[in-house]
């Protein structure tokens, strides 16, 4: 290290620089409960993962960039008394921090050891520097690892932990040295010297301080009585206290800083009006619309010519066709399944019941006879309350179609087959042949259709059962998925710590035991820093190879013993009719071990296509989340299926043929004849996506959530519309921290995510998956009365998920590709590097709004008006003729919705115009379109004439002005561009000349 001299020269340096922070940077985990890595700096070339100062039992929370370089509001409080780390404080935190601040005291404590901080001012520096020089240096080498930290007003900092001791959190106790200064009025006024925090307190970490010697990580103990040794020699050379008779002797109570809403609720938005002098100059006809600053246009119309005819969609030969319908409604999109009927049947297997319900009336209203796949639990609730004995009476009363399934779905989860095992001896099993569960399977067979909403049924080898069962040749398959998410058509698999455990217990001294504790340590490895668990399993993987045909069969397989003693290891269904295997409760069948009862898909079958598929670690779809290990595999169409049809309203082409590799793929945009906004209304924003991060801006207001300026705009241009037309009945969609934040503002304010559709698709959680949806649907039907009665529908902002949720679909969707994928991204504006994530972002964001016009109602109802504010091309709606592009501005010059039309047109207009411009046109028609200055409207002209503009000499343009009457000097010297010493001396030498005539002062004329 250093002398300490120098660094006192240093702290004089450190005053004249202008230092900078660094924002913390963000990347995805691949293990852990916390989805990201943050990488902070807490001082200049000291980068640290959070996880390091958690594992150094250091107690932090994140800040924000100067001038709101402190922590959140509420991270006083019981916070100062117990540890903080990065779960404590929200992924929106450390995405927008700039360095933390560690809690002194006991919450970084370690064995007893409280952290201390001792800071020397710059002051004590600057009036004692060999007294300050001597105490450093005492504490620097009494230490075997000495933390000194340069701060950036030119102090500096000893961290250490002090065993069994905790200094008071009072002013005169943390103001350890200082100089009284009697001339103040105020008894507290004082040049401070050391300060020293401990209870209850917090000091800054960021990158404009520097650690001069040591670790933030591994901070030095040093004794309380060796501290103040050297403190106390400091102390009587600079200590001035007060008199005594000025002492406060009370102690400074700490405020108690409660948790609080962390939303700048907005109570009103009757504010005064911004006045913005550019628009009063257009609604004047002094300036031209497109005079105003404008963001950059991000959106155009464009006309598509690729559009099918849907009554020839069937006649495609690839094997698999997928088709784009854009905000169609569900009945449209029935119509385009009914294009491959020919009047012939169809089966429904969808993934709710308000689904299959929809589905099932709507071919019914057709004529066309419906089969429809009914899974074991389908109203089972209806069912479920009656005594056993009675519904055996009168099985399948209530709609249901299986009298015990709970057991039967509890021991397919386990591995068992119901139909073996359970259904032979069930007491209705001729009525369930008939007209139950098992009376499907015979038929549906006659169906010549199938349509699903599940949108991997076709596509995911644990279907491959029920799919072997109900194909027939020449069946057509079609999904018809309303999400338009891609990754759905992979399959996810988990795997559970518990099935490890039961595997160690019952395979103990065999491959499949061993396997299971080797995959149960690389799983449990909890260091984030070293959480790459695709490259640990992928390892397990490899090492257990050559006792690969072991584990597969005794994954499928119980070790159990029979009614003789002896231990048998065979599968499931013959353990149960060996009696070795009870399944009479539902409580014993939970017991069971999990087994595979397809041999050739087993766990061991799915990671080795994982990681076949997947041969980079590092974007290899692969999780632990609270035990379960989850990973995707790549769709494969099932051998028998002839041919696939894919129905969805705004997936990506280029990323659906790329899902299929393999396969060959058609790709077809349908659009009805008749337009789905037919009557209806429509305004789409054109510039800057806006997404919540940008209308509610925690980077400008580090605090709360607060609204940004251009939401602000939104906001109360939306307020005055309705106060304007208190007839219209309006609806305003925005996110989530946006409706919290106006819910006293606007009666009927809606969060976008509450019209989003996300329940999973995991065939073992299906039960829960159907009731899911159902509440889902729930919702909707009340949100789409509200939708109903509207006039006016505002979408404000594009919608915005966690970073984690589309770098785990990139994953999915792109791991398995040549280039590497980078996760880097801006939080504001939200703007992924890697240019696949950004697109599979906006497809995302697109699928939702798609979904939203569609529940809001505009391809049924007309009438209405659609205000979308985000530039992103939503299919059958940017580019529907209903539909004009806007700006912001535009709305502000109109005044409101309804002369946005008119405005639009102008602009549009003028737009045109400044499109042709040529050298041709006059200065002043460019100042009068472009908003610019005489001196810009020249360059611009010299620009387009290729050269050098030619000046007109002052004395002819004076001339020129003349010719139309009498002129002002103020008037002449606006109009000529010049310098205007310059052109009054010409007008002083013309009338000299007599070549004009000053009528009176400042005002002249043609001779």
């Amino acid at each position: 290290m250093q002398s300490v001299k120098d660094i006192i020269q240093q702290c004089h340096d450190q005053r004249r620089k202008d230092l900078q922070q660094r924002e913390t940077i963000v990347s995805p985990t691949l293990h852990g409960k916390n989805p990201y890595h943050y990488i902070v700096y807490c001082a200049r070339q000291h980068p640290l993962l959070l996880h390091d100062l958690e594992q150094a039992d250091i107690s932090f929370m994140p800040i924000g960039q100067a001038p709101f370089d402190q922590g959140p509001a509420y991270c006083g409080g019981s916070r100062l008394l117990r540890r903080q780390g990065t779960l404590n404080w929200e992924p929106r935190r450390w995405f927008s921090s700039w360095g933390i601040q560690v809690y002194t005291g006991t919450p970084s404590a370690r064995d007893g050891a409280n952290w201390h901080d001792i800071e020397f001012t710059y002051r004590a520096i600057r009036d004692a520097p060999d007294a300050v020089v001597t105490c450093v240096d005492a504490l620097v080498n009494a230490v075997m690892n000495p933390l000194l930290t340069l701060l950036k007003d030119g102090g500096l900092r000893f961290s250490c932990r002090v065993p069994d001791y905790l200094h008071p959190n009072t002013t005169d106790a943390k103001e350890y040295i200082h100089k009284h200064l009697p001339d103040i009025d105020h008894h507290r006024d004082r040049d401070v010297y050391v300060k020293i925090i401990g209870d209850k307190g917090y000091t800054r970490w960021d990158a404009r301080y520097e650690i001069l010697t040591g670790s933030l990580s591994n901070p030095p103990i040093i004794s309380k009585d060796v501290l103040f040794a050297f403190l106390d020699v400091l102390r009587e050379l600079l200590h001035e206290p007060a008199p005594a008779s000025e002492l406060d002797l009370t102690d400074e109570a700490l405020v108690d800083t409660q948790d609080f809403d962390d939303f700048d609720v907005i109570e009103s938005l009757e504010t005064e009006q911004v006045v913005n002098e550019s628009l009063l100059a257009v609604q004047r006809g002094e300036l031209s619309p497109i005079g105003i600053k404008r963001p950059r246009p991000l959106l155009e119309k464009v006309k598509h010519t690729a559009v099918e005819d849907e009554r020839h969609l069937s006649e495609r030969e690839a094997h698999i066709l997928g088709i784009i319908t854009g905000s169609m409604s569900t009945e449209k999109k029935r119509e385009i399944e009914a294009t491959f009927l020919d009047t012939a049947p169809i089966w429904i297997n969808a993934n709710t019941t308000h689904d299959a319900d929809d589905a099932e009336r709507y071919y019914e209203e057709q004529g066309v006879s419906v089969g429809r796949w009914k899974p074991r639990n389908y109203r089972w609730e209806q069912a479920e309350w009656i005594p056993i004995t009675e519904r055996m009476q009168n099985p399948f009363a209530r709609g249901n179609v299986c009298e015990d399934a709970k057991r039967c779905d509890a021991l397919a989860q386990k591995g068992g087959d119901p139909h073996r095992s359970i259904c032979p001896s069930c007491p209705v099993y001729d009525a369930c042949q008939a007209r139950g569960y098992l009376s499907q399977f015979e038929t549906l067979k006659e169906k010549q259709v199938i349509v699903s909403d599940i949108p991997n049924l076709f596509l995911d080898r644990r279907y491959a059962a029920l799919v072997d069962a109900l194909i027939v040749p020449d069946r057509i398959s079609i999904i018809n998925d309303s999400e338009s998410q891609l990754m759905k058509l992979f399959s996810e698999h988990h795997l559970s710590t518990e099935i490890l455990e039961g595997w160690l217990i019952h395979w103990s001294s065999a491959a499949l035991g061993q396997f299971a504790k080797t995959l149960l340590n690389a799983i449990r490895i909890t260091d984030s820093q070293h959480g790459d668990i695709a490259k640990r399993i992928r390892t397990v993987v490899q090492a257990f190879e050559r006792l690969e045909n072991s584990i597969v069969q005794q994954m499928c397989q119980v070790n159990c013993t029979d009614k003789a003693g002896n231990t048998i290891a065979i599968d499931t269904d013959s353990a149960i009719l060996l009696g070795a295997l009870d399944i009479s409760t539902l409580k014993n069948i939970e017991k069971l071990p999990n087994v595979y009862r397809d041999s050739e898909w087993t766990l061991w079958h799915q990671l080795k296509t994982f990681f076949a598929y997947y041969t980079r670690d590092m974007d290899a779809p692969m999780f632990v989340d609270d035990g379960i290990l989850r990973f995707w595999l790549p769709p494969r169409i099932h051998q028998k299926i002839q041919k696939l049809v894919f129905i969805s309203p705004a997936f990506s082409e280029d990323g659906f043929k790329k899902v299929f590799p393999e396969e060959t793929v058609s790709v077809r945009r349908v659009e009805p004849q008749e337009t789905s906004l037919s009557g209806n209304k429509v305004f789409q924003l054109r510039s800057a996506p806006h997404i919540s991060y940008a209308i509610a801006n925690y980077e400008v207001k580090w605090d709360v959530f607060s609204l940004s300026e251009i939401a602000r705009r939104f906001f109360r241009g939306i307020y005055q519309e309705m106060k304007q037309h208190p007839d219209r009945n309006q609806v305003v969609i925005s996110s989530t921290s946006t409706r919290l934040m106006l819910k006293n503002v606007f009666d009927k304010i809606v969060s976008y995510h509450d019209l989003i559709k996300n329940t999973p698709a995991h065939p073992e959680d299906l039960r829960t998956h159907f009731e899911a949806a159902d509440v889902y649907y729930d919702r909707i039907n009340v949100l789409q009365s509200i939708f109903e009665a509207a006039d006016v529908v505002w979408i404000v902002g594009t919608p915005y998920w966690p970073p984690k949720f589309i770098w785990e679909q990139a994953k999915i969707l792109f791991g398995n590709q040549a280039e590497p994928l980078n996760y880097n991204l801006t939080m504001n504006p939200y703007q992924f590097e890697d240019e696949r994530i950004q697109e599979l972002y906006e497809q995302n964001a697109i699928g939702t709004l798609t979904q939203i016009v569609r529940i809001a109602g505009f391809n049924k109802a007309s009438g209405k008006t659609l205000i979308l504010n985000t530039p992103l091309r939503i299919p059958s709606v940017t580019d529907a003729p209903e539909t004009e592009l806007f700006d912001w501005e535009d709305f502000e010059l109109a005044g409101g919705l309804n002369e946005l039309s008119e405005t639009i047109r102008i602009r549009e207009k003028y737009e045109v115009e400044y499109a042709s411009m040529d050298a041709s046109w006059n200065r002043k028609r460019v100042e009068y379109l472009l908003g610019v200055s005489k001196a810009q409207a020249n360059r611009i002209l010299m620009r387009l004439r290729g050269g050098k503009l030619e000046r007109t000499p002052f004395h002819v343009q004076i001339f020129e002005l003349l010719s139309d009457g009498q002129k002002t000097t103020s008037e002449i010297v606006e109009a000529i561009d010049g310098n205007p010493g310059a052109i009054k001396n010409e007008l002083t030498h013309l009338v000299e000349a007599g070549e004009i005539v000053r009528i009176q002062r400042g005002v002249y004329t043609l001779a």
